[in-house]
């Protein structure tokens, strides 16, 4: 029982040592995922400055806490790459690593002399994963990107917001935490094909195709029947009712797009009438009566205020919920306690700091935040003389900005 309780405590990738050479989020929050499954994972940054989501807003007495969010569970260190010396401390750490997760634009880490052709001939295991806008090569390789870029040259931003609006960026950072999730799940297979051929792979995401893959249901409109697809606001392209309602006092997301979900919420709102409407006896008349259907819809659900609502739908089995703000998810017991998706961590400046976890439970190897993000160079003496840097190396580097 010790054992596996050991085990536990370390993580799935237990022994795996990573080196994260990411900024803002997509290669940082692969990294971190990681981290928290139990891999050793260095996040490398410039002495100075570090990596520019340091300025980031939220920040709480100048300390920026969206930096924490994406860099929980890693060590820190500064290491100046331009010059000799710090290039000489990143071969010395590429000979003992992994994984190597990078996001520079493309190209800037074959400037630096840390290609992926050299640093697999550093070390032939390692797994390179490089994130970027459009990929590593092309046309658009280039050119500079950023996630509402992302959601725009992909076509999401197209597909979002009010009917017949120009659309609209989604809320959260979704191209980026794709790509983050995309990178750490290649990463994964990249180690499981290491085991059998002795050797690692280079990696290359692009947060343009991790959108683009987001909106398969979508692009499959247009590759069938040529139609381009265009903002629904809350509504569903492959079936109906779907769509947010209004109540007396909020609204409601009712999603019941299914002829047994479309039964049950004619039976809820008291009209079974419907049922005998030409216009809805199937998914096809109901996507194209759309409209009809959802202001009928309308008019019932405004009558409840949404507590009475959601308890009625729920009595039969609808996917319904409220619409909610991020006070009312962070202050839900379920979330915050039974799914522990907000956790504190321990700030050595900050003290307890709430962040969100991730969002994966395993029965062996539960993911968990083994310590905050890192102050700036927080860790690196500490990994120099792990490496054999001796006192006065180390000394020597800080003098001359090397770290």
């Amino acid at each position: 029982m010790n054992k596996k309780r050991n085990e536990i405590c370390k993580g799935a990738l237990s022994g795996i040592k990573v080196l994260d050479l990411g900024q803002m989020v997509a290669a940082p929050y692969c990294a971190m995922m990681l981290a928290n499954m139990g891999a050793e994972v260095i996040k490398i940054e410039k002495p100075g400055g570090g990596d520019i989501s340091r300025e980031n807003i939220p920040q709480k007495d100048g300390i920026s806490t969206y930096y924490i969010a994406y860099n929980n569970s890693k060590s820190g260190m500064c290491i100046d790459l331009k010059s000799g010396k710090g290039k000489e401390i990143l071969t010395a750490l590429i000979k003992e690593s992994d994984i190597l997760i990078e996001n520079f634009r493309p190209g800037v880490m074959e400037q630096l002399g840390f290609g992926y052709k050299k640093v697999s001939g550093i070390n032939k295991r390692i797994v390179y994963a490089s994130i970027s806008g459009y990929g590593q090569d092309g046309d658009y390789a280039l050119r500079a990107s950023f996630d509402p870029i992302a959601q725009a040259v992909s076509g999401m931003l197209s597909v979002t917001g009010e009917v017949k609006g120009s659309g609209f960026r989604c809320g959260a950072s979704i191209a980026d935490v794709l790509a983050g999730q995309n990178a750490a799940f290649a990463i994964l297979a990249a180690l499981m094909y290491r085991e059998k051929s002795g050797k690692g792979q280079w990696i290359d995401i692009a947060l343009a195709d991790s959108c683009i893959s987001a909106l398969t249901s979508i692009n499959q409109i247009y590759l069938t029947t040529g139609e381009i697809p265009s903002p629904m606001g809350n509504g569903f392209e492959a079936s109906a009712p779907g769509n947010c309602y209004p109540a007396k006092d909020g609204n409601i997301m009712i999603l019941a797009g299914t002829n047994k979900e479309w039964k049950r919420l004619a039976a809820a709102l008291k009209h079974p009438e419907w049922l005998r409407d030409e216009r809805f006896l199937n998914a096809a008349g109901r996507v194209e009566n759309r409209a009809a259907l959802d202001g009928m819809i309308r008019e019932q659900t405004a009558q409840y205020e949404v507590r009475d609502l959601m308890k009625m739908l729920l009595e039969y089995k609808l996917p319904v919920s409220e619409v909610r703000n991020i006070a009312q998810v962070v202050n839900d017991p379920y979330f915050s306690e039974k799914r522990k998706m907000f956790v504190d961590v321990d700030h050595p400046v900050l003290g307890s700091v709430k962040v969100t976890n991730l969002p994966i439970h395993m029965s062996d190897t539960q993911p968990y935040i083994r310590k905050c993000a890192p102050l700036l160079g927080q860790d690196t003496e500490k990994i120099l003389d792990q490496l054999g840097y001796r006192e006065e190396d180390i000394k020597n580097l800080r003098m001359d900005g090397v770290i």
